[in-house]
């Protein structure tokens, strides 16, 4: 299975953190895994409607982050000018480190 282009763990619990929408197609879960004998971390596309159990947090893809995020004119107007993102154009749609992304949410969350 290909791994889809999600936000990494750590990023999808601040972005939950910030009030970032809990729906999307794939989930971190923290389940019970019988070959550790632990709880663990893990990407899963199914969302179970009771997350008492195994908690989940949404791992935003990234056309899900591009979609909550306001046009790059926008963007480019609220990040401080000490801070450097990089763009790539390609074939007119717009490429994103779904990371990259999610730190860009954050940083515009913060900055109203």
């Amino acid at each position: 299975m290909i791994e889809p282009k999600v936000t990494s763990l750590e990023l999808s619990k601040r972005l939950k953190e910030a009030g970032y929408p809990q729906k999307g197609n794939w989930w971190w879960v923290n389940a019970y895994s019988a070959l550790t004998n632990t709880r663990e971390w893990f990407l899963s596309s199914f969302k179970d409607e009771d997350d008492k159990v195994n908690p989940q947090i949404v791992a935003p893809t990234v056309v899900e982050l591009g979609e909550g995020l306001p046009t790059i004119e926008k963007v480019l107007q609220k990040v401080s000018s000490d801070e450097t993102w990089e763009v790539v154009l390609k074939n007119t749609k717009w490429y994103w480190n779904p990371d990259c992304l999610a730190k860009m949410w954050l940083c515009l969350k913060e900055k109203g």
